[in-house]
């Protein structure tokens, strides 16, 4: 099963109109590139397989043969588990357990900076702050993975859906995205952060473009 993606294009489109208001005289810079996943239901079945995903594709499956280049897994029959493919890994040890997984911060930048682990870790050892919500979609993990299009490690984020319990059947997948530049992504970001030249850039054009519409005018 896949799912299309969308790419983060917008700013970058705003910045190529204001290039052209400006009749191209300042150079664009290349902006980071977050795909995101677009709204998704992909059930983590209760079972010791659960659900694999290859987030470069969206391709999913109920097993690693099944789901070629998978980056990650989620299952668990009495509870709940993450884990990442070889070259890969989980945000772990930001909370009270340095080995089970963390309920990240909306906001919080995922990167190489960050805790994490490629052995599966359980959702159900954190207190506090960084422990998941049951019956609540407010749950978000961080992960990285290896590229295998272009051979770099990327960061990305998941939301989740749980239920009253971990091993509840209603648990899913409604989300992800991941910068595929190698940059760090902040959690719950679904498009690039411009840069300040291409910001400042998309600001004079729209005024350029404006003082050229009043002469026009005159």
């Amino acid at each position: 099963m896949t799912h299309p993606f969308i790419p983060s294009s917008t700013l970058k489109g705003a910045a190529a109109a204001a290039a052209l208001a400006l009749g191209s005289l300042v150079p664009l810079q290349a902006s980071a590139d977050v795909i995101y996943s677009g709204s998704t239901s992909i059930a983590i079945p209760v079972s010791t397989a659960g659900v694999y995903l290859n987030v470069l594709n969206g391709a999913t499956g109920t097993s690693s043969s099944a789901t070629p280049g998978w980056d990650l897994n989620l299952w668990g029959s009495s509870s709940l588990f993450a884990w990442a493919n070889t070259g890969g890994g989980v945000v772990t040890g930001l909370g009270g357990s340095s080995t089970a997984v963390d309920n990240l911060a909306l906001g919080t930048v995922v990167n190489a900076s960050l805790g994490s682990s490629s052995t599966p870790g359980a959702l159900q050892g954190e207190t506090g702050a960084t422990a998941f919500l049951l019956n609540s979609t407010d749950n978000y993990i961080g992960f990285s993975f290896l590229n295998e299009a272009t051979g770099a490690t990327n960061y990305g984020w998941m939301r989740l859906s749980l239920g009253a319990t971990l091993n509840n059947p209603a648990r899913s997948i409604i989300g992800y995205a991941f910068d595929n530049t190698g940059a760090g992504i902040a959690v719950g970001a679904i498009s690039a952060v411009p840069e300040p030249a291409s910001a400042v850039l998309a600001l004079a054009g729209l005024a350029g473009l404006g003082l050229w519409r009043g002469r026009r005018r005159g």
